[in-house]
Order: C-alpha cells, then structure tokens, then sequence
C-alpha cells in the first residue's frame, strides 16, 4: 500500500476559515483607506479574527465555550472603546486581545500535536498558529508603543503617527513583527527601548523554534504513518 503524506481531511472548515480571516486581515487593510461605516479597518479585522478563532475552537465543547466568553468580553471592550475611548478601556483592550490571541494559538497547537497522523487540516492548523504568533506580537508591539511613544523607530526617526484608539494596531508594527518572526530584519524599523528589543529578540527565538518543533513533529508524523504502512 502507497503511503501519502496528506489524507483527505473529514473537516476542513474551522482551521481553513480561520487562515482564510487571518491572511485577508494581513494583506487587505493596506489597500483600504480609512475607515468602513465609520469603524477603522483594523477594528473590523480584530472582530473578524474573534469570530473565526472561536469557530476554530469549536470541536472541543469546553474550549469553545471559554473562547465564546474571552471573544464577547473582548467584543464588548471593542464597543465601548469605539464608542467612547479612554486610556483604561485600550489598556484593556490590548491586554485582552493579546489573551485571547494565546489562547487560540496554544490550543490550535495542542490540537495539532494531538494528532495522530498528518493531514491537510494539520498543516492548515500548523500556517495559523504561525501568523497568529505575528498578529499577538504586532499587538503587543502597538501596546508597548501606546504605553510609551518612541519604542520603535522607521528611516531614523520615531513612527510618523501616535497610535490612536480607533486604529488600535499601527501598520508598520504588523510589517515589523512579521519581518521578526521570519527573522528576515530589514532594518528599516527598529526597536530602540529595552522593553521593545526584549519583546522583539523573544519573537524572533519563538518564530525559530516554532518552526524546527512543528516540521520535526510533522516529519515524525509521517515516518510513523510510513512504517506501519510497510509493516502491513
């Protein structure tokens, strides 16, 4: 009997929806201008994002009713931050989001790890933790930089805008995590306080790891689903 890598999955909706939220939230925003009925972008996205993580969850009855309560207080915060900003409420905000992000991406991970065999629904799992480990840290990256103006720097000089309530994650932070997951590190936006650097040299060490931990145990994986194909 022929072994193969990938099986065809039973269900491929939670993960798939969720990497599918996920990479519009990356590469649409930039070509969007402003806002959208008043909301910005990237408040409509952070909602997004909410609601697909927890269809993400939604195999497993316990964490997926955590996940509906972590993603109605976060939506909550949202609201009342939108409606009516204030430094407590986007303190809360970040924090919560930052939480919620976690969450989602230790789960999807312990999932994955749990598997007993490589399938599609594996890699796809495997692609979201990833770019939720850029999004968590590109909001920790707009949280330190709300908390104190100046962590970052873009061509020698501070970020052109002070970030705002009402866009929440600065862009050229979401482009600087993701050029330190894949540790790639243009230059061009640095970190320049202590706090910044320690957060982005941690990104960096987790975007390494993660990636020899997830394709070792997806080679292993497949080694194992081999053997016992030949065995038989």
């Amino acid at each position: 009997m022929r072994s193969r890598l990938i099986r065809r999955p039973e269900n491929l909706g939670p993960f798939a929806t969720l990497l599918v939220t996920l990479v519009t939230t990356l590469f649409v925003p930039p070509f969007i201008e402003g806002s959208v009925f008043g909301i910005s972008r990237f408040r409509l996205f952070t909602i997004a994002i909410l609601l697909a993580g927890v269809y993400a969850v939604s195999r497993r009855r316990r964490v997926f009713w955590v996940g509906v309560a972590m993603a109605f207080a976060a939506l909550g915060i949202e609201g009342s931050v939108h409606a009516r900003p204030g430094p407590p409420l986007v303190v809360a905000n970040f924090a919560l989001s930052i939480l919620f992000l976690g969450f989602l991406g230790s789960v999807i991970l312990y999932a994955i790890l749990d598997e007993a065999r490589v399938t599609l629904d594996t890699i796809l799992g495997g692609i979201c933790v990833y770019l939720l480990l850029g999004v968590a840290w590109s909001v920790a990256y707009s949280f330190l930089e709300y908390l104190q103006p100046g962590s970052f720097w873009i061509a020698g000089e501070r970020l052109p805008s002070r970030l705002r309530a009402d866009e929440f994650r600065l862009e050229e932070l979401i482009y600087f995590s993701f050029v330190t997951l894949t540790t790639v590190g243009y230059g061009d936006i640095l970190a320049k306080t202590h706090p910044a650097r320690a957060l982005a040299a941690a990104e960096a060490v987790t975007g390494s790891l993660y990636l020899a931990v997830f394709i070792a145990r997806l080679v292993g994986l497949h080694m194992v689903h081999q053997s016992r194909n030949l065995d038989l």
